[in-house]
């Protein structure tokens, strides 16, 4: 039967240690994944889990790579120039600023992880200057 949160099942750890596990490295970089802020409702339109942040997307690692040391570049999940969005009806600057935050946030709590920025044309440079240099 397969885990409810991560959709992988007592087969899926077989097949891995079948056929994967010699063949995984000891240090695994995801170098394009997302973090899902929880007001960012068209991912679960599209059938993709709700919210993913650090702690999931780390207990869905630890299962696709048992035993390995991984890291991820996380990327800001943001349907840019769509208006209104979400729940709380979150518009273009809003959500920007608000999936910023929550990939910085995620991705300070492990030292393996890097996080983008998304940015948008009417972005002031000075402010992208700082953000970019601001200590996690």
């Amino acid at each position: 039967m397969a885990d409810v949160q991560t959709g992988f099942s007592g087969e899926d750890r077989e097949f891995f240690e079948r056929e994967l596990a010699g063949f995984i490295p000891g240090r695994v970089f995801d170098a394009h994944s997302h973090f899902v802020h929880p007001d960012f409702e068209p991912a679960k339109i599209r059938g993709e889990l709700a919210t993913t942040d650090y702690g999931l997307y780390r207990e869905l690692l630890s299962f696709l790579f048992p035993g390995r040391r991984y890291g991820a570049l996380i990327l800001s999940i943001v349907e840019y120039g769509q208006g209104p969005i979400g729940e709380n009806g979150l518009g273009d600057e809003a959500m920007v600023k608000r999936s910023n935050e929550f990939v910085a946030e995620n991705v300070a709590k492990d030292k393996d992880y890097r996080g983008s920025l998304f940015v948008t044309p009417q972005d002031d440079p000075e402010f992208i200057r700082q953000e970019v240099r601001r200590p996690p």
